[in-house]
């Protein structure tokens, strides 16, 4: 499913965290691209358009209390 999918069919509220993983010296090192505190619903208009065909690899809810979104890197435009 892309990011786009996720958005578009379900409402997502709260606290959420979008990130991206990256492999450093064989250690998996979090790059995180946005952080949203508080949404009533989030839209596409709160990311990146280049995100929006990006594939969810992972989602859950951490003890922090953010709805954690796992996506494959984006492409530099």
């Amino acid at each position: 499913m892309t990011l786009e999918d996720l958005i578009s069919n379900t409402t997502l509220q709260g606290d959420i965290r979008i990130s991206t993983f990256v492999s450093v010296h064989c250690q998996d090192i979090e790059n995180v691209l946005k952080v949203i505190h508080g949404t009533e619903q989030l839209r596409l208009c709160d990311i990146e358009e280049s995100w929006y065909n990006c594939e969810v690899y992972y989602m859950f809810c951490g003890n922090d209390g953010y709805l954690h979104i796992e996506i494959e890197t984006p492409e530099v435009e």
